[in-house]
């Protein structure tokens, strides 16, 4: 799969890019960002399964500035909170995003399993199906994102050159 993206007119924007101050090239990239990376967040909230809720606390976004590269990088999904807060983390959205296949467990040494107040000589787990919310969110909402971030890229430079 490709995505094809043109500018008209990109190297008459570069040249006024390049002009604006090194802050100002900064404040409008990180805006961009920032507005692509919200998008797909927003997108993510209203597609995630829920049954406790705790997938859709778990779903952040953030803006950063790239180390490698002069310029930030967004993203938007699930990833655990710095220190107390990130206890709960759901770590089974991969299950749900992915599914998983059904499997026999079976007691070791020929003992019973014993959980819910009943014993049983083995348990049959069934498939989950996949449910990928994530890459669902990803391919509906990359032309929008794009399309924002576009924008707001432009209309925060229209608004420095004034």
């Amino acid at each position: 799969m490709v995505v094809e993206v043109r500018l008209i007119g990109a190297d008459e924007i570069a040249r006024k890019f390049e002009k604006l101050s090194k802050e100002g090239r900064q404040k409008v990239a990180q805006r961009a960002t920032s507005k692509m990376a919200k998008t797909f967040k927003q997108e993510l909230l209203n597609n995630a399964p829920v049954r406790t809720g705790n997938l859709k606390r778990h779903i952040r976004q953030s803006v950063t500035k790239g180390k490698k590269f002069e310029g930030y990088y967004g993203k938007a999904g699930l990833w655990k909170k710095r220190g107390k807060g990130g206890k709960d983390f759901p770590f089974y959205a991969y299950f749900v995003e992915k599914g998983t296949s059904g499997h026999a467990v079976n007691p070791k040494n020929g003992e019973a399993l014993a959980f819910d107040g009943g014993t049983w000589g083995g348990v049959d787990i069934p498939d989950i199906p996949a449910n990928p919310f994530v890459r669902k969110t990803f391919n509906s909402k990359k032309g929008a994102a794009l399309r924002i971030g576009s924008k707001t890229f432009l209309d925060q430079i229209r608004k420095l050159w004034k």
